[in-house]
C-alpha cells in the first residue's frame, strides 16, 4: 500500500513524498524525486500521478489477493464495526481462500464463475450466494480505489434471480405466537426491558409493519383520537431514516382493538418519563434512551432466542408480518384487497406472495359450500 505525505520539515520542506510497503516483501520504500527527471514533486498532483505510475509497474503486477484481503481488513478494523470484519474473515475462508495466492491483475469473472456454482452445488439460497457476489465486488472495487487496478473485473458481474416462493414464507401460527409472548417474562427474567419486548413482539404481530417502520415509529405518528397510525419513515438497516416506506411512499393503518391496547400500554408509561416528548420513539433503545431507535439488529435477536426456548422454527422479525398475513388470511377471512391495504401492498403483490394462504382458504369455503348441498 502507499501513503502519499505532504510537505514535511527540513531540507525536503514545501515538496510531496510517496512512501509504499511492497506486500510480498514488505520492503519500505520512499520515493523524493520523479527518477526519470530528477525532480521533486513540487504539487501533490505530480505526486499523485507518478505514484499511479509506480502502482501500475510493481505493485499491480504483484499483489496477491491475499495481500489485498488483508489490506481491506485493516481499513475495516479502523473505519467500520467489529461485525462487519468478523463476517468479511468467515466469507474469505469460506469462498475466497482458494484465490489467496492468485494476482489480483488475473482475477476474472471466471474466478466467480466458480464461486457461484461451488455455492450452487452446496445448496446455497440464492439470495446469500448474491451476498458473496456483492463482497467479492466490494473487494475489487477497494483494489480500484487504492490504485492496485484500474478497473474491477467483475463489476458489471451478475447477481442471480431471487424467486420467492410461498415454501420460503416461515411464519408462526396464533397458537405458537400466544406460546412466545406467554414464554417471555421467564426467557427474558434477567433483562430490564422485559414488558418492551413482548411490546414490540405483539406490535410487530398485531400489525404486520416492517422492522424498519416500526423502529422509526414516533408517538406524533400515532393518532388516537382518530385511530391511525401514520407510517410516515422507515430506518435502514445503517440506521439511515427516511421519507416513506421500504417500498414507497407513506401508509396509514387503522388500529384494531389489539394494536390499540399494545400501544396505549407504551403510551401511558411512556409519558411519565420527565423527557418524553411526542418526538420520542415508541420503540426506543433501551440503554440509550427515548430519542434513539432500536438497533437493526435486535428484533431478530429477540426472535432467534424466543424460537430456540420455545422449539419453534426460526423466524426473523419479518416473518411477523408473514405470520399476520397468515391469520388475516386463514383466520379471519380478510379478500386479497382487504389484506393488500392492510399491509401497505398492492393486490398482484399481496395475491402472488401469499398465494398459498390464498388457496388454502379457497378449498375451505369450497368445502363449507359442499356441506350445504342444495339438493337439486
Amino acid at each position: 500500500m502507499t501513503v502519499l505525505h505532504e510537505k514535511l520539515r527540513g531540507k525536503d520542506t514545501g515538496y510531496w513524498i510517496i512512501q509504499c510497503t511492497n506486500p510480498l516483501t514488505h520492503k519500505r520504500t520512499t520515493i523524493r524525486r520523479n527518477p526519470k527527471t530528477d525532480a521533486k514533486f513540487k504539487t501533490k498532483r505530480s505526486a499523485q500521478e507518478f505514484e499511479l505510475q509506480f502502482l501500475k509497474s510493481s505493485m499491480d503486477l504483484n499483489m496477491k489477493f491475499s495481500g489485498l484481503f488483508e489490506d481491506y481488513c485493516n481499513y475495516l478494523e479502523v473505519h467500520k464495526s467489529g461485525k462487519s470484519l468478523i463476517d468479511m474473515k468467515s466469507r474469505y475462508n469460506r469462498f475466497f481462500v482458494h484465490l489467496k495466492n492468485k494476482k489480483i491483475v488475473n482475477i476474472r469473472e471466471s474466478d466467480m464463475n466458480l464461486i457461484v456454482r461451488d455455492m450452487q452445488s452446496n445448496g446455497y439460497h440464492s439470495s446469500y450466494i448474491n451476498t458473496i457476489i456483492t463482497t467479492m465486488k466490494i473487494l475489487m472495487n477497494f483494489a480500484v480505489k487504492k490504485g492496485y487496478i484500474n478497473n474491477n473485473p467483475i463489476a458489471n458481474y451478475p447477481k442471480l434471480k431471487v424467486a420467492k416462493t410461498n415454501d420460503d414464507l416461515k411464519f408462526w401460527t396464533p397458537e405458537q405466537m400466544k406460546q412466545v409472548i406467554e414464554s417471555i417474562p421467564e426467557v427474558y427474567k434477567t433483562a430490564p426491558d422485559v414488558r418492551q419486548i413482548q411490546h414490540i413482539i405483539r406490535f410487530g404481530y398485531f400489525t404486520g409493519m416492517r422492522y424498519g417502520e416500526i423502529r422509526a415509529l414516533r408517538w406524533k405518528d400515532i393518532d388516537f383520537n382518530n385511530n391511525i397510525i401514520n407510517i410516515n419513515n422507515h430506518i435502514s438497516k445503517h440506521n439511515t431514516e427516511r421519507a416513506g416506506r421500504k417500498n414507497g411512499d407513506y401508509h396509514q393503518l387503522v388500529m384494531d382493538d389489539d394494536t390499540r391496547a399494545v400501544l396505549t400500554e407504551i403510551y401511558e408509561n411512556h409519558k411519565k418519563q420527565p423527557e418524553f416528548t411526542n418526538d420520542c420513539y415508541v420503540f426506543h433503545s433501551a440503554t440509550r434512551g427515548p430519542y434513539f431507535p432500536l438497533a437493526a439488529t435486535t428484533g431478530n435477536k429477540y426472535m432467534m432466542k424466543l424460537a430456540e426456548a420455545n422449539g419453534l422454527k426460526h423466524i426473523t422479525f419479518h416473518g411477523l408480518r408473514h405470520s399476520h398475513a397468515s391469520y388475516l388470511i386463514s383466520i379471519v377471512g380478510l379478500s386479497e384487497a382487504e389484506v393488500a391495504d392492510r399491509l401497505g401492498d398492492t393486490v398482484a403483490v399481496t395475491s402472488k406472495t401469499y398465494a398459498k394462504f390464498f388457496n388454502q382458504a379457497r378449498v375451505r369455503a369450497a368445502n363449507k359450500i359442499s356441506s350445504h348441498k342444495l339438493g337439486f
